[in-house]
Formats: structure tokens, sequence, C-alpha cells
């Protein structure tokens, strides 16, 4: 799982699991700037402030998972 937090009230969570080509199992690297994602197998990339893909091959925006925040304790679900 990859959580990004781009502001004191927004939080988004993703699957680290790259959504392209499921079968090889790559899983998403987080760049050194922890603004976007990319899939080493495929070099695909995606924006981790709202999971829309930036560079194919791949087609499909990440999975993300729902998040709630209280200003203490972070929720994730599914």
């Amino acid at each position: 799982m990859i959580v990004h937090r781009s502001t004191v009230d927004i939080i988004a969570a993703y699957d680290r699991q790259a959504p392209y080509l499921v079968s090889d199992h790559c899983q998403l690297d987080v760049d050194s700037g922890g603004v976007t994602c990319k899939d080493p197998c495929s070099g695909s990339k995606w924006i981790l402030f709202d999971g829309q893909l930036v560079k194919g091959p791949a087609t499909y925006p990440l999975k993300q998972y729902t998040t709630s925040f209280d200003g203490v304790r972070l929720s994730i679900t599914n």
C-alpha cells in the first residue's frame, strides 16, 4: 500500500500492485520526491495526488482505497 498526503486534510491510499500486467506481480516504486510512482516492469508512471496515469503503456489509474482522517486517526478501507 502507498499512502500519500498532499495537504493536511487530504490523504490518499493506493494499492502497491501495478495495475498493468497484474500477472507479472510488479510492485510500484515511489519516486524520491514522493509525487509519482513507477512500475519498474513496464515503465508506466502515475501521479500520487489523484492516482492518474501520466505515462503508459498502462491504461488504468491506480487502485485507490477510501480514507478518512479525523486529525488524529487515519482509516483506510476498501
